[in-house]
């Protein structure tokens, strides 16, 4: 399997806060906050991105230690994952509380375990996983924001007026009661999906639907040029948040 994650640093922040990670059958652990690599790599295999909370002093702290605790309780298909979020938030706070100014460090935490039959997914936040199906992306997860939670309300007005981007769960922050939604579900895989595809926000937030899908069904781009180019269209649309994309091809 062609995995391909690029992660560049938003022009908003002084230091990458979003990491990327693939995790191999073999146990090896490949932990980047500011990448641009492709791996083929053998299947069973587990991807994530992590997205640390901006406004928390600590974000790249977070999103690299839920990544590396993540690798070191090396999940399989048999692991509980909501035990896995339970434990990586309860190392993260505990961590968290001895490094000076960062006790309220926070991340999100979005993961995709692939096997030949199934995708096991595992989420927090507002970092997102979606599949392209038929050559339609379908978002597997659910944004855990205050947009999303108005949506879901029927405030249309309420959810226009907020900012988009806050999030109503996430690893660490100081308590464990912030991992108030863990979303975790398999996927069968069938002949139809083509790409997995995992980004944080500062992607998803600024690039149409349409333009994701024109850019993952482009075969005269690479998966690179694809990543490379959905980055690029967000920070040409006013992102400048820090931005990652993984693009697993799944034929």
């Amino acid at each position: 399997m062609k995995i391909t994650c690029v992660t560049v640093p938003g022009t908003s922040h002084e230091e990458c806060e979003d990491a990327v990670m693939i995790y191999t059958s073999e146990g090896e652990a490949v932990i980047n906050h500011e990448c641009c690599l492709t791996r083929e790599v053998a299947i069973p295999v587990l991807i994530a991105v992590a997205d640390g909370v901006g406004g928390n002093p600590g974000g790249r702290n977070a999103s690299e230690y839920a990544l590396k605790t993540l690798s070191g309780l090396n999940p399989d298909m048999e692991t509980d994952m909501n035990a896995v979020y339970q434990e990586i938030n309860t190392r993260i706070i505990d961590y968290a509380r001895t490094v000076p100014g960062k006790e309220s460090m926070a991340t999100t935490l979005s993961v995709a375990l692939i096997t030949e039959s199934n995708i096991r997914l595992t989420h927090t936040g507002n970092t997102r996983i979606q599949v392209l199906n038929n050559g339609y992306l379908r978002q597997l997860t659910r944004d855990h924001t205050t947009y999303q939670f108005l949506m879901d309300m029927g405030n249309i007005e309420g959810a226009e007026h907020c900012n988009r981007c806050e999030i109503t769960s996430c690893i660490g922050g100081g308590d464990k009661r912030n991992l108030s939604k863990t979303d975790s579900k398999d996927i069968e895989r069938n002949g139809a999906q083509s790409v997995l595809l995992l980004t944080s926000d500062g992607v998803h937030e600024y690039v149409d639907i349409d333009i994701i899908e024109d850019t993952l069904n482009d075969q005269s781009l690479n998966t690179e040029e694809k990543a490379k180019k959905l980055i690029e269209t967000a920070q040409h649309n006013g992102s400048g948040d820090d931005l990652s994309v993984i693009i697993a091809e799944l034929k």
